[in-house]
This record gives C-alpha cells, sequence and structure tokens, in this order.
C-alpha cells in the first residue's frame, strides 16, 4: 500500500491533519484487531447517566485501554499536546478521560447528532459533569469506502459550519465544548478512534 500524502489545516478552532504514513494506521489496525474487541450500540450522557437513542447516536462503540495498546495512546497524546501548544495553550492535566474509543458506523443511517463533547447542558444531553478539553477524532477508513459519514464542527468565530469526509490516517483535533455531528452512512463502513483529553 502506497503512503498517503501528508495533509495539514489549521484553524483557531481546529486542526486537521494526516502523519502521511499509512504503515502507521495499518499498525493501529493490526493492533485493534489482535486486541479483538468487543463492540456493543453506542450511548452517550442524559442528565448526567449513561443513555441509548437510535434517534441521537445510532453506531457501535468499543474501548481500548491506554495501559494495553501504549503506542496508540501515546502517538494521539502528542498529536493533541502539539496541537495545543500550537493553536490554544489550554492549562491541561495531560491525561485522558476515558480509554480510547473506537467508533464504527457500518449500517447505512447510523450517525450521531449534533453534541459538545462537555458542557452540553441543552436540556436533553447533559455533560456537565464532564471536564473535557480536547476532542481527537482519527479515521481508519479509506474514504472511497464509505459515503456520508462526514464529521461537521459548528465553528463559533467566525460562526459556520465545516465539513470533513475523513481520509485514512486524517484526525481533526478540537476543543471539546464545539458542536459536532456525524452525518448518515450511506454505505461502506467508517471507523475512527476517539479520545477526549482532559
Amino acid at each position: 500500500m502506497s503512503p498517503s500524502k501528508a495533509k495539514r489545516q489549521e484553524d483557531n478552532e481546529f486542526f486537521l491533519g494526516n502523519l502521511g504514513n499509512d504503515k502507521i494506521t495499518d499498525s493501529i489496525l493490526t493492533s485493534i484487531r489482535n486486541a479483538n474487541p468487543e463492540f456493543h450500540h453506542a450511548g452517550f450522557m442524559r442528565n448526567g447517566e449513561s443513555a441509548e437513542d437510535n434517534k441521537v447516536r445510532d453506531c457501535y462503540t468499543s474501548w481500548l485501554a491506554t495501559k494495553d495498546l501504549n503506542f496508540i495512546e501515546n502517538g494521539m497524546r502528542r498529536i493533541i499536546e502539539n496541537v495545543n501548544d500550537l493553536l490554544w495553550e489550554f492549562q491541561i492535566k495531560h491525561e485522558w478521560e476515558t480509554a480510547i474509543q473506537v467508533t464504527k458506523y457500518s449500517k447505512i443511517g447510523h450517525h450521531y447528532k449534533w453534541h459538545p463533547d462537555t458542557n452540553r447542558g441543552d436540556g436533553d444531553l447533559d455533560g456537565s459533569d464532564l471536564d473535557r478539553i480536547i476532542s481527537l477524532v482519527f479515521c481508519l477508513s479509506h474514504q472511497k469506502n464509505y459515503s456520508g459519514g462526514q464529521l461537521q464542527l459548528k465553528k463559533e468565530n467566525p460562526k459556520g459550519v465545516v465539513t470533513f469526509k475523513l481520509d485514512y490516517g486524517d484526525f481533526v483535533v478540537f476543543p471539546s465544548r464545539l458542536w459536532h455531528r456525524v452525518t448518515p452512512l450511506e454505505s461502506g463502513e467508517r471507523m475512527t478512534l476517539v479520545g477526549w483529553y482532559l
């Protein structure tokens, strides 16, 4: 497999990148397969408790313990810390809020409606107990192998929506407070790693 092209797009509210080496993403996928994670229907936080509602979120998730897949965690940590140093300089604890999530959109219509990853306070999805500061989404699928399933991010300044059709090895880093969604999957499979940094 030929290496992908390095990618870099930065904004005051997000960073889109790709290290330009498919072997890194290949290694991540191999490690995930070897870990043989068990996927379950995804949930989310509602009024401080875990909930499921296919109208809000419809996909599958599994979890990777950071201690078990150290090189994945270290790579994601370096990406987040470098982007934070470059763009925001948030005061962070240098800790993950949870294990790393593997998210799979594999059925037509799989999606995740508009939400922030912290301090939701919208009456329905209340995540005020979460203190996530930075979110990272790392794509494990080739964009030619799926349609739909786009990551959209609501920018605050200037206001607007940015749409990402993620490719193999692409990653997006953004403040966890920003509202974002995954549009309904139309075909194929879209798999990502997701991490939340404190």
